[in-house]
């Protein structure tokens, strides 16, 4: 079972280093903003972030799990410092490097959400999400794109959750439908005023419903 408390502490301390090396990087002291956050990778994770340059995801994925699965605090505070590295390496314009980066956090969150990452009080999906925005949805596996409506949705986060099942939608991903007419299904029994704070209406659930049959 997920300890939250564990976890979020977890990802609550390698945002606050991700914050430390966003603002050196700001200073133009890239050197220093990357040495932050690979300190903080070994330190906060005990891996370095080297080391999702040369094995896939997967492989990763089972360095950060034990004998319970996937220890997803672990899981989730490596893939933010990746991705804070992926930001800064595209400021620089160092385009590859961002695109390799970027891609492996996207797909360590991912694996993290599905196996149950927390919500609550974190910015690590709007984080992801942006990411995901600047990478392009040609650059995003199919669980990535699955874990970003996932997660956009338990944060109430419902306008952004539709975006990313409608880019499944249009690459007619497996298992997109199911997931967009369940996404929808949920909602209708929503209070207005929710659906209102996630960016939608009532009348655009139900045309999204419509539209899937």
């Amino acid at each position: 079972m997920i300890r939250d408390d564990f976890v979020l502490r977890l990802i609550r301390q390698a945002a606050r280093s991700v914050a430390r090396a966003l603002g050196l990087a700001r200073q133009q002291e890239q050197p220093e903003a990357f040495a932050t956050l690979e300190d903080a990778a070994r330190g906060q994770v005990g891996l370095a972030l080297s080391v999702a340059d040369v094995l896939p995801a997967d492989q990763v994925l089972a360095l950060l799990s034990g004998t319970e699965g996937l220890d997803v605090g672990r899981a989730a505070a490596f893939a933010a410092l990746l991705g804070a590295r992926a930001t800064i390496a595209q400021d620089q314009g160092d385009l590859e490097r961002f695109r390799i980066s970027g891609v492996r956090a996207l797909e360590l969150w991912a694996g993290a959400v599905e196996a149950g990452l927390p919500t609550d009080d974190t910015d690590v999906g709007a984080r992801m999400d942006a990411l995901a925005q600047a990478l392009g949805p040609a650059q995003l596996a199919p669980q990535v794109l699955a874990a970003l409506a996932t997660y956009a949705a338990r944060q109430g986060r419902l306008a952004d959750a539709e975006d990313w099942l409608g880019v499944m939608l249009d690459r007619c991903q497996p298992g997109a439908v199911e997931q967009a007419r369940a996404f929808y299904g949920r909602l209708l029994s929503r209070p207005e005023a929710e659906l209102e704070a996630g960016g939608l209406t009532r009348d655009e659930v139900r045309q999204g419903l419509a539209s899937l049959t």
